[in-house]
């Protein structure tokens, strides 16, 4: 019996050994898979960014990526305008993800872009490359008008919520989306691959600096706010 008990716990430990192994090699072969059209996506539409950056040299390279890889892992979100969309979560536009109609509830930040860059909103649906461009040309306007020079993450965060369609946090439900967004450009541009693959001048985040006391409810995988 005793040998019996030590047969079946060696198995049970292997077997144990093995699925951890087996589980372990798969998330990373997922996320390396992820990663590799993350990158080959970007490709596409680098160019718009590169322009992007010539013609606005005082937005820092790697924001803009922060946001369209947030939004839309560098695809042109296209829905169809027409479409009737009550009662669902506003669709978003473009490569950056803009929202058109916020249903009363979120910013309809399309509208702001359009207004801050010369772009007609239909240029920004349409197109990718105007997309992106008009977006940089609205981050350098609130940039000049916020006087914010810096290549540090953190200080972009007013004009990245002034160009958000979350709406403005007033409570602590809110303040939580928008602090969750902060911490999603963060992993962005903290992300070794990325920072390789995609040039990037914005500096790396040290986030419990940032974030301080928020950041272990940021990284928990389920939050419950009452």
């Amino acid at each position: 019996m005793k040998r019996l008990c030590l047969f079946i716990s060696i198995v049970l430990c292997c077997i144990l050994s093995y699925g951890q192994y087996d589980a372990a090699t798969y998330a990373k072969t997922c996320q390396q898979q992820t990663e590799n059209a993350v990158i080959r996506q970007y490709h596409l539409v680098e160019p718009f960014f590169r322009e992007a950056y010539k013609l606005y040299p005082t937005v820092p390279r790697g924001v803009l990526e922060a946001v369209a890889f947030t939004y839309s892992r560098f695809y042109h979100l296209s829905p169809k305008i027409e479409e009737d969309t009550s009662g669902q979560i506003p669709p978003t536009y473009g490569v950056m993800g803009l929202t058109l109609d916020g249903k009363g509830y979120f910013r309809e930040n399309l509208k702001l872009v359009s207004q801050l860059s010369g772009y007609s909103m239909d240029q920004i649906v349409s197109s990718p490359r105007d997309n992106v461009v008009a977006y940089a040309a609205a981050y350098a306007a609130l940039q000049k008008q916020m006087g914010i020079t810096s290549k540090n993450m953190s200080d972009q965060f007013p004009i990245l919520d002034a160009l958000s369609e979350l709406p403005v946090p007033v409570d602590k439900t809110h303040d939580f989306v928008i602090q969750s967004q902060h911490y999603a450009f963060c992993l962005f541009v903290n992300h070794a691959r990325y920072r390789m693959e995609i040039p990037m001048e914005i500096n790396q985040v040290d986030t419990r600096q940032v974030f301080g006391t928020m950041l272990p409810i940021l990284q928990s995988g389920f939050i419950s706010i009452f």
